[in-house]
C-alpha cells in the first residue's frame, strides 16, 4: 500500500526489518525488558509516583506555605523554590514544598545555650 505525502510517495507495507514490522517491535520490547535492572524499575516507580502527585498552582501553594502569591512568584523568579513548568505557567509538587519547608527550618536555642 502506498500513500502520497508532501515529500513524495512512501511505502506503508511493513515488511521484515522495516521499522514498523510487528516482529521487530516485539523483539525490541523484549530486549528492553531484559535490560531493566532493579534500580531502573525503582527509578521508574518513583517517577510515576511523582507524576501522579496533584500539582498545586501558585495560589494553592502560597496557602500551603503561608505566604502571599506575589511572594511565591518572586521566589520562582529568583529560583528560591523548586517548581514545574506547565505551559507558560508554573506549578508545584506537594513533596517539593515539603522539602522546601524542611530545608528552611531554623532550630532555636535551648535554655542555657548561647
Amino acid at each position: 500500500m502506498k500513500y502520497a505525502s508532501g515529500r513524495g510517495t512512501q511505502n506503508m507495507d511493513a515488511g521484515p526489518g522495516h521499522r514498523d514490522d510487528p516482529a521487530r517491535l516485539t523483539g525490541v520490547c523484549g530486549q528492553l525488558q531484559e535490560m531493566e535492572s532493579g534500580r531502573t524499575i525503582q527509578i521508574r516507580r518513583i517517577a510515576m509516583e511523582r507524576e501522579l502527585e496533584k500539582l498545586l498552582r501558585i495560589p494553592e501553594a502560597a496557602r500551603v506555605l503561608g505566604i502571599r502569591p506575589k511572594t511565591l512568584r518572586d521566589w520562582v523568579w529568583r529560583r528560591k523554590v523548586t517548581f514545574v513548568k506547565v505551559g507558560k505557567g508554573v506549578a508545584f509538587r506537594p513533596s517539593d514544598l515539603l522539602d522546601f519547608i524542611e530545608k528552611n527550618v531554623v532550630k532555636g536555642y535551648e535554655r542555657g545555650e548561647s
